[in-house]
């Protein structure tokens, strides 16, 4: 795959319209793809085993939520 063609695959937006949530996996699958294709020297990156401040956001929202009695 050519620098050009990845670049055209990462802006390709699909014809039918999706759900909000349909758009933002799809969207997500063709960033971790690009990181896969372009990553060097980082075999975790390589793999697509990366975490983005969009997951540690929601991952901090679901921790605060978590309730400990003193029971």
């Amino acid at each position: 795959m050519s620098v050009l063609s990845a670049i055209r695959f990462a802006f390709r937006r699909p014809s039918a319209p999706l759900s909000a949530t349909e758009l933002e996996r799809i969207e997500r699958a063709v960033d971790r793809r690009i990181v896969i294709r372009f990553s060097t020297g980082n075999i975790r990156l390589k793999r697509g085993e990366y975490v983005t401040e969009e997951d540690i956001e929601k991952e901090y929202e679901r921790i605060k939520r978590l309730k400990f009695s003193d029971a």
